[in-house]
């Protein structure tokens, strides 16, 4: 990732560490109500994500068709280097080939001191680190030249 001078450094998740994201009742409501416009209808239920490596907002939408939309929001007064670090995810996003089988990025907008992401929704689970451990490890083998522990 290249580092722009004068902008916030890129973020560094604290892998050892989880922080509590804000849920959407404590985002401001001038922002909930831009997100809910440009949604083009009403939020009836939001799921938002309650851990992870960033402070930022994270969480699944219900929409009042039954339609679900994954968002994410920074703030650039909050959080500059995860608004940074969501920059880059926006370009990252926007430039995946189509077979790329991940979730496509709705849109993405600045909005006064907040930037907004939004993804088309993926059913599923987070999955644990130690259950996929237990899942995969036996079919690990280790690096050639590595001894065995």
């Amino acid at each position: 990732m290249t580092h722009v001078p004068g902008e916030p450094g890129p973020y560094t998740a604290p892998y050892a560490a989880t922080v509590q994201r804000p849920s959407r009742p404590s985002l401001p409501a001038r922002l909930r109500a831009f997100v809910q416009e440009r949604l083009g209808q009403r939020v009836d239920e939001a799921l938002s994500q309650g851990g992870g490596f960033t402070d930022g907002f994270a969480s699944r939408l219900l929409l009042a068709d039954g339609a679900r939309v994954f968002v994410k929001a920074a703030s650039r007064l909050r959080s500059p280097e995860v608004l940074s670090s969501y920059q880059q995810e926006t370009r990252v996003a926007r430039g995946l080939p189509e077979d790329v089988p991940a979730p496509r990025l709705r849109w993405a907008l600045a909005q006064e001191e907040w930037l907004v992401l939004a993804f088309e929704h993926i059913a599923g689970r987070p999955r644990s680190v130690l259950g996929a451990l237990r899942n995969y490890a036996p079919s690990w083998t280790c690096s050639p030249g590595l001894p065995p522990r």
